[in-house]
């Protein structure tokens, strides 16, 4: 009997490294499939199971099937790729570095200008001299700082 070539390991190492690719690729653009992968691992899982049933073939029959051996390297590759990229995103990802100019807790800020919703210039200097109303006694400024989705 021929012994046949073994697709389910070959199409799925495809779909394991088609996965990083179209998500660098495409998804990366759009926020909610940037922060959380949530349409590649699937894909990834698509290409786990076909490699997992292309081995169990290949050791189960192999009088029929090729890739007991390069199958589980393979296997193992695919394995160590999905481990890699889920801390690429979910680890390495979000470690923001230091920034040495950034003020401290409790440091003055230094002043800038910035366009309010109807597109005027606003300064720091401007709030923070701007009379008080009625009953206030201090006039001061909050600056809150978030990431945003850039």
């Amino acid at each position: 009997m021929k012994r046949r070539w073994n697709a389910p390991i070959w199409l799925g190492f495809l779909f394991v490294l088609s996965a990083p690719v179209v998500y660098f690729s495409v998804f990366i653009r759009f926020p909610a499939l940037r922060d959380h992968p949530w349409l590649t691992f699937p894909v990834f899982g698509i290409g786990l199971m076909l490699m997992a049933f292309g081995v169990r073939c290949a050791y189960h029959e192999p009088w029929i099937y090729r890739g007991k051996i390069f199958g589980t390297i393979l296997a193992v590759l695919s394995i160590a790729v999905v481990t890699l990229f889920g801390a690429g995103v979910y680890y390495f990802a979000r470690q923001l570095p230091t920034s040495g100019g950034a003020p401290k807790v409790g440091e003055k800020a230094p002043d800038f200008t910035l366009q309010d919703m109807d597109n005027h210039n606003v300064t720091l200097s401007s709030l923070l001299h701007s009379t008080p109303a009625e009953g206030d006694k201090l006039a001061g400024v909050v600056l809150i700082f978030y990431r945003g989705a850039w």
